[in-house]
């Protein structure tokens, strides 16, 4: 199958001769200083047949003498009549339209490389040279290109970009020489500021360096004209889509735009031609603005019949287009953008390389709208006229191909002799028997065996393999054709597997981000009114105001209005100003409760499983990492984690006040006088600093002065922002840093924090499972009683459940307010029961129950929702769909990098398929014996913020439905993050997947079984049997036997499938014998 594909047509087939037989079995994080860590130094050692005495590849190119020649021009090098002595070369793939897919007078990177795949950049410097390329061409670039090269692996952990390798290599004051008719211009300023940063500088080159070495064995660029694309093969007229791009000029408040993409060009003019191989394009720019349009392209290319077509010679009586010569378009651009105030300079996106940095710098900065081409989507779009087209050659395609495919398969079979670069030369036979085919859509890929490994191996006569019937064997190919009615621009390209989509806005999240912006400026005082974001319709309300039930998302084809405005007191002369004495406090006066002055205390190491002293030691690990002298541990579950202590300030979390100063040499711990115990100080060796490592301990209030004397010494100072569930560091601390030698980031103590140690591994299983006793025993009490109509309500719930977590060893009471929900306050997302919202409990309704435990080895938080009647058939579907997602999410498997926002969508996806959502994450990270919720993982479809899943994060899976004013549904298991033992490991990287620690029954009666699927039961069986094993040993050993019985009663075997029951039984025979064994 192909990697990706952009709209040409295209077919992908992997043929086996025989019964296939089974084969035998980063997110790169960069410091404030610019430089990234993890990165691993690539050398030539890493290349195939690169060792003494290695045989070559038979498709090794040689570049030395290339090379060597390249290199003498590097102290020659010029731009207009300025000369350089460049120090690095940048030679990319694209042309000076970004193409993909470049005419063979452009290949100067497959020239100086050896290298001929469609995507890749080389770098060569006085000493070396390095190419880097993505995962489709690996194995192609490392057989193609010879010693002399680097080969760099784009997106393998530790491989470094362009910028920072050059950054490495290359010293202050050196010049880096690139050609800007190459680049496009958006990365042409990214890499000069980034190489500005160290004082190195990026120059324009106008005379290509690769074309002097090339000389005149560079092929010329082909002379054929361009054609006229009729209209009863392109549906519109070219006068039309001008109207249509003039209309986007309008929208975006533009004046003109140049369109510099090939096949933007021929698609808007209805032109066609024959300068790029496989695609029907002509080298050409088009600028168009409110009244002109000029077309730029070789003389050659115009004929009578083009001029015609575009009006050319009959200006003045009919919408027309100019036609200039192509190398005028620098002079005439320039002249033009005189008087224009806006103009679109496309920039990079999808499949579209945008303008290079040479149209780029023609127009003044300030006139310069750098966003995507409007084109791209007027293009994507087909008219009724390209959808019956494509239909049609599809169809005709499919018949060259079938028929191709039957000869091959029959005379392969029969022993006649075939092979790849045969296959190739008669299926392009067979293709150009149909009805106007115009050739093939890109070089056809035939690979047999080892060949078809290579994504996008191309056949040649040193590679080519005779095809048998002991291999297998992938074609992937498409064709070009015209006919009535059909659409002839097919522009192949390829499709990543995980499609990249853009962003979704709507009006509510331009209010919310809008505001969050503001709100980072200094002096800001919020909003000075409600945001006005009215997109489409709504903008015509003149003082819309977006809300849930007009919200519109924003798209590419509209117009969106955003009347807003924020408070600054500067703005006006008004200062804002830090307050030392709270002035609410002052009015609260006695009445303030105080603050709780229970002692910390500490958290043995059986529960811990790591010493304080080598937590010290990760964290000063970090600093070295991110370049800082040291860190101010501000939150207080990371405080706690650290020095392995635990309070009782704060309700629902064993946390106590207090601030952390970690620096290379010494740790200060400022604390209120009266949480320090003897065994707090001896735990910490305060009073044995000679001969050990130890903490200080300073009273809370004397963080600012000591603070500040200790801060002289350091150059750089961590002040953790906010980041996940983590609120960053206050204002009054980080106005006690000198600015400069703040870096202002989140604190790596959340990362740490989060990857439990073995110990806490197994303190997270023991918790989970007396808490599933204490949750199994009270359940089975509650519905009981609501059976034979005992009055329960909720607040009830809430305190007979918390009595029964008290009655399990090491509990250290709830981790947060128990949610229970009854009917339409199950709706309610974060319902607290309250005597004046209090309902009664019965059987015809749905109860939401989300609570959770502290215990002195892990914490929990579990959510069930329960019905004690007879569930209507709606209640069934929603809560089977939300049971659908829980188990989908915990089925996955995934590479090493997957961060929590990428999985999201697997929880919602039984949802969506029924038009269905929620309005909360799906899944919070979760201390052991601290906070219930922890960073860094937070599963969630919306934010910027992305983390990747690692081994032994705990996090919940917790999807939802509601009704307001109706009823609420959530299930909630923590999950642990593990290492999966795959089949096979492609990348050479690990994979992981999810373990549920919660055990505790779903409710049988609210499953449609009929909607889950085979893989959904089984889980479900693997489920409910590991419930009867370890939660029902534990509830026989406490003779808590009414939990017992509910437990047995809620997970009985589900039928998975009548052809597969001997196999899906399998799971469930240890529960057979646990269960015979409690009878």
């Amino acid at each position: 199958m192909k990697v990706k594909i952009d709209g040409g047509l295209w077919i992908a087939i992997v043929l086996g001769f025989v019964a296939a037989k089974p084969p035998v079995s980063d997110d790169r994080v960069t410091n404030h200083r610019g430089l990234s860590r993890n990165r691993r130094d690539v050398t030539i050692l890493d290349r195939l047949g690169c060792q003494p005495g290695d045989p070559q590849p038979l498709n090794r190119v040689n570049t030395t003498e290339r090379l060597k020649k390249l290199r003498n021009l590097f102290y020659s090098a010029r731009h207009n009549r300025e000369l350089f002595d460049i120090k690095a070369y940048i030679i990319p793939t694209d042309d000076a339209h970004a193409s993909e897919y470049v005419a063979d007078h452009d290949k100067r990177r497959d020239f100086i490389s050896g290298f001929t795949g469609s995507a890749g950049t080389a770098v060569v410097t006085l000493t070396e040279a390095a190419l880097w390329t993505d995962g489709r061409y690996f194995l192609q670039a490392d057989q193609q290109m010879d010693c002399n090269w680097l080969l760099m692996k784009q997106g393998q952990p530790g491989v470094p970009s362009i910028i920072e390798w050059l950054k490495t290599i290359l010293s202050v004051g050196d010049l880096v020489g690139a050609d800007p008719k190459l680049l496009n211009a958006e990365t042409w300023l990214n890499y000069r500021a980034e190489l500005d940063e160290v004082g190195i500088q990026l120059r324009s080159i106008n005379t290509n360096l690769v074309d002097r070495v090339w000389g005149t064995e560079q092929p010329p660029y082909p002379s054929a004209p361009a054609f006229v694309h009729e209209i009863d093969f392109a549906g519109r007229s070219w006068q039309d889509k001008l109207g249509d791009i003039r209309e986007q000029l309008v929208k975006n408040d533009a004046d003109a735009i140049v369109v510099t993409a090939l096949d933007e060009v021929a698609w808007t003019l209805n032109l066609r031609g024959a300068d790029i191989p496989y695609n029907p394009l002509f080298r050409s720019f088009l600028v168009i603005d409110s009244t002109r349009s000029v077309l730029f392209t070789p003389t050659e290319k115009v004929t009578g019949s083009v001029l015609d077509h575009l009006n050319t010679r009959n200006c003045g009586s009919a919408v027309c287009v100019d036609v200039m010569e192509y190398e005028t378009i620098n002079s005439v651009l320039t002249e033009m953008a005189v008087a224009w105030e806006y103009v679109i300079i496309p920039r990079r996106y999808s499949y579209s390389g945008g303008a290079s940095f040479s149209i780029y710098e023609l127009i003044p900065e300030t006139k310069v709208v750098l966003m995507p081409s409007p084109v791209i989507f007027l293009k994507a779009k087909k008219n009724p006229t390209e959808v019956e087209g494509m239909r049609r050659a599809h169809i005709k395609d499919a018949v060259a191909l079938c028929d191709f495919l039957a000869k091959l398969e029959k005379e392969v079979k029969e022993g006649q002799y075939w092979d790849e670069v045969k296959v190739s030369k008669e299926l392009d036979e067979y293709r150009s028997e149909q009805a106007l085919n115009q050739g093939p859509s890109f070089r056809t890929i035939v690979g047999f065996g080892s060949n078809s490994a290579i994504i996008h191996y191309k056949p040649s006569n040193r590679t080519n393999k005779e095809i048998a019937r002991n291999g297998n064997f992938v074609l992937d190919s498409g064709g070009q054709y015209l006919g009535k009615n059909m659409h002839a621009l097919s522009r192949p390209h390829w499709m990543r597997f995980q499609v990249q989509s853009s962003v979704t806005w709507d009006e509510l999240k331009v209010v919310e981000v809008l505001d969050e912006f503001r709100s980072q400026q200094n002096e800001s005082m919020g909003a000075s009114f409600y945001t006005i974001a009215g997109f489409g319709a709504n903008g015509a309300v003149i003082h819309y105001e977006p809300a849930p039930e007009t919200n519109m998302n924003i798209d590419m084809n509209g117009l969106l209005l955003i009347d807003s405005g924020g408070q600054y007191l500067d703005e006006v002369g008004i200062q804002l100003r830090s307050i030392n004495t709270n002035l609410v406090d002052r009015v609260w006066g006695t009445e303030q409760p105080p603050y709780p002055s229970a002692p910390a205390f500490v958290h043995e190491i059986d529960f811990a499983g790591r010493s304080w002293q080598d937590k010290l030691g990760d964290i000063r690990e970090q600093l070295v990492k991110n370049d800082a002298d040291a860190i101010v541990v501000t939150a207080l579950d990371e405080v706690a984690w650290t020095l392995n202590l635990r309070g009782a300030d704060i309700p629902y979390n064993p946390l106590f006040r207090s601030f952390l100063v970690i620096d290379s040499t010494r740790s200060v711990l400022f604390t209120p006088t009266e949480k320090v115990t003897g065994s707090v100080l001896d735990h910490l060796n305060t009073r044995n600093c000679g001969s050990a490592v130890c903490v200080d301990v300073m009273e809370y209030e004397t963080i600012n002065s000591v603070l500040t004397e200790m801060a002289v010494a350091w150059e750089y100072v961590i002040i953790p922002r906010r980041y996940s569930y983590s609120g960053g560091a206050s204002f009054s601390i980080y106005e006690l840093i000198p600015e400069t030698k703040v870096v202002l980031m989140p604190s790596p103590v959340i990362f740490l924090k989060a990857k439990k140690n073995p110990t806490e591994v197994e303190g997270m299983r023991r918790a989970h499972i007396k808490d599933a006793v204490a949750l199994c025993d009270f359940l089975a009490k509650l519905e009981k009683e609501v059976q034979s109509s005992v009055t329960w309500d909720e607040l009830k719930v809430v305190e007979v459940l918390d009595e029964f977590r008290s009655q399990q060893n090491e509990s250290m009471g709830a981790s947060f307010y128990t949610i229970a929900g009854f009917g339409a306050n199950g709706a309610v997302i974060h319902y607290e029961p309250a005597p004046e919202t209090n309902m009664n409990i019965d059987m015809n309704g749905l109860l939401l129950i989300d609570s959770g435990g502290q215990y002195l080895d892990g914490t929990t938080d579990v959510t069930r929702t329960l019905h004690y009647g007879k569930p209507t058939e709606w209640h069934k579907e929603t809560y089977t769909r939300v049971l659908m997602g829980h188990i989908d999410l915990g089925l996955l498997t995934f590479p090493e990098g997957t961060t929590d926002k990428d999985v999201d969508i697997i929880a919602r996806a039984p949802l969506y398929s029924a038009g269905l959502d929620y309005r909360h994450g799906t899944g919070h990270g979760i201390g052991a014996f601290l906070s219930v919720h922890e960073g860094p993982i937070q599963v969630r479809d919306e934010g910027e913020e992305r983390s990747s899943l690692e081994e032994n994060y705990y996090f919940s899976d917790e999807p939802g439905y509601y009704e307001d004013g109706n009823f609420g549904i959530r299930l909630e298991n923590i999950v642990r993050v593990v290492k999966k033992n795959t089949t096979y490991q492609f990348g050479g990287i690990n994979y992981y997947g999810f373990e549920p620690i919660t055990l505790v029954p779903f409710e049988p009666s609210l499953i449609l079984t009929e909607l889950l699927s085979v893989r959904q039961k089984q889980w479900l069986n693997e489920y409910n049997s590991r419930i009867r094993l370890e939660v029902g040993d534990a509830l026989k050993k406490q003779g808590r036997m009414d939990g017992f019985h509910w437990m047995m009663s809620k997970t009985n075997f589900i039928t998975e499938d009548c052809k597969s029951s001997a196999t899906t039984m399998l799971p469930l025979i240890p529960a057979i014998f646990s269960f015979l064994y409690f009878l």
